[in-house]
């Protein structure tokens, strides 16, 4: 059909996790919802009760014994959500945010640092839940959304490109104060509202930090995710039709790049053939002198 071949060309579209894992998201959204309205109309009840009681079989509970149970949970719930509004704010902060990360991260760092924040979070999320005295009445307490992941991508990002300068409202402002700035608004609001859900961002906080720390290092933590990466970043392709073509091979000539003193500003091109560099290779390919000058221009107005 061609719908169904436009939505996989849409889907494809430039390979790009950050726009693939919003796409995903929605549809689990509209797929949540569809399915309770059908449950709604065969049962006769509430929809609202309906809709909450479907997405719970994807969500973290709260209760320890109950997790053992649902050890799907702690990777479906990074994409169910509870709301449109909800939907709406974790995915204009993952397409907007994710899009920098994933061009200098690379697809799978992205993949992997929303994955890995989601379970570290809701690690946190059962943890507390089980342990604190002041969530000790958590019964039917569940943990649902993509924001642990979300706010992994916005600190990991804002540590690994400290300097980098994004608009907002026609207001230009450092990564790093966009992290902060979502930290802060965390602890402060942490005694409010839905604790453990706030302990749960602070969980993906905490990990992003870290993993931007380890992607300044060119640390390869989160291969592991790259067989999941390509599954997500290969949901609703075609198969190829079997063709015989030329293979043509880029060569990055080392002293390009390399043999540039500390003192040099990289222009436009230079930037560009590493970031061509990491789409194809990954972030950890670059040579200790590609990574400096990518930090140089990260930090250039």
């Amino acid at each position: 059909m061609k719908a169904i071949d436009d939505f996989k060309r849409f889907y494809a579209e430039g390979n790009n996790m950050a726009r693939k894992l919003v796409i995903i998201n929605v549809l689990v959204f509209l797929f949540a919802a569809l399915t309770s309205v059908a449950l709604w109309a065969l049962s006769g009840g509430n929809f609202d009760a309906m809709f909450l009681q479907f997405t719970a079989f994807f969500a973290v509970p709260a209760d320890a014994s109950l997790f053992v149970l649902r050890p799907w949970t702690i990777i479906t719930h990074n994409f169910f959500h509870i709301g449109l509004i909800h939907l709406l704010v974790n995915m204009v902060f993952l397409y907007w945010l994710g899009n920098i990360y994933r061009e200098y991260a690379g697809n799978t760092k992205a993949l992997a640092t929303y994955l890995w924040g989601g379970i570290i979070g809701a690690v946190f999320f059962v943890v507390a839940n089980n342990t604190l005295p002041m969530l000790a009445n958590h019964q039917g307490q569940q943990l649902l959304g993509a924001s642990p992941g979300v706010m992994a991508i916005v600190v990991a990002l804002g540590t690994f490109l400290p300097y980098y300068e994004v608009s907002f409202f026609n207001f230009y402002i450092s990564l790093r104060w966009v992290a902060l700035g979502v930290v802060t608004l965390l602890l402060l609001n942490l005694p409010h509202g839905n604790v453990g859900g706030q302990i749960a961002h602070l969980g993906g906080i905490i990990f992003g930090y870290f993993y931007g720390r380890h992607l300044r290092r060119s640390s390869t933590f989160g291969s592991g995710i790259e067989n999941i990466g390509d599954f997500i970043s290969g949901l609703f392709k075609r198969k190829p039709k079997l063709t015989v073509v030329k293979k043509e091979t880029t060569v990055y000539s080392s002293t390009t790049i390399t043999d540039f003193d500390d003192e040099y500003e990289p222009n436009q091109e230079v930037i560009d053939a590493i970031l061509d560099k990491i789409s194809q290779s990954g972030y950890e390919s670059l040579t200790r002198k590609e990574r400096d000058l990518l930090y140089k221009a990260s930090k250039q107005d």
